[in-house]
C-alpha cells in the first residue's frame, strides 16, 4: 500500500513539489499573521498598559480604538468626577504626528496630552531626564 501511494505521490513531481511548497510555506505564512496580530495588539494598548493608577478609562460613545477617541467636553469630565466612586477623572488628549529627524527623515508620532500632577498619561520610559523636568515651569502648579 505504501508503495502504491509513494508511486502515485512521484507520478507528477511538479504537482508534488507544488503542494509539498504549500505544505511547508502554510505554517509559516500563519507564524507571521500571528506575530503580526500580536505587534499590532501590543501598540494599541501600550497606552492603556503602561497607564499604572487606572482603574477604568472612559470613552465617547461608538469609540472601538483608544487611538482615535474624540475629547469628552469639561462638563462630561466633571460630571464623572463627582460620582461618589470616582477619586479623580482626566481628560488623556491624543494625536498623531510627525516628528521631522536630524538627517532630515521623518517619523510618525502619537502625542499624548496629559495632566501632570495625575499618575496616569505620562511616559512610561525616557531615554533620559525625568518626567518632572520635562514639564514646563510656566505652566505646573505642581
Amino acid at each position: 500500500m505504501l508503495w502504491l501511494a509513494l508511486r502515485m505521490s512521484l507520478y507528477n513531481r511538479l504537482r508534488l513539489a507544488v503542494t509539498l511548497g504549500g505544505v511547508v510555506i502554510s505554517p509559516f505564512l500563519t507564524i507571521v499573521e500571528v506575530g503580526l496580530y500580536i505587534g499590532m495588539m501590543g501598540n494599541a494598548t501600550s497606552l492603556i498598559r503602561h497607564a499604572s493608577g487606572a482603574d477604568i478609562w472612559i470613552a465617547s460613545k461608538g469609540i472601538r480604538n483608544v487611538d482615535f477617541a474624540k475629547l469628552f467636553n469639561d462638563a462630561s469630565v466633571k460630571r464623572v468626577a463627582t460620582l461618589p466612586e470616582v477619586l479623580w477623572a482626566k481628560p488623556i488628549m491624543l494625536s498623531w504626528g510627525f516628528l521631522k529627524l536630524r538627517d532630515g527623515a521623518e517619523e510618525q508620532v502619537e502625542i499624548i496630552g496629559y495632566d501632570p500632577d495625575q499618575p496616569v498619561g505620562g511616559p512610561w520610559l525616557m531615554a533620559q531626564g525625568s518626567v518632572q523636568s520635562s514639564v514646563n515651569p510656566l505652566h505646573h502648579t505642581g
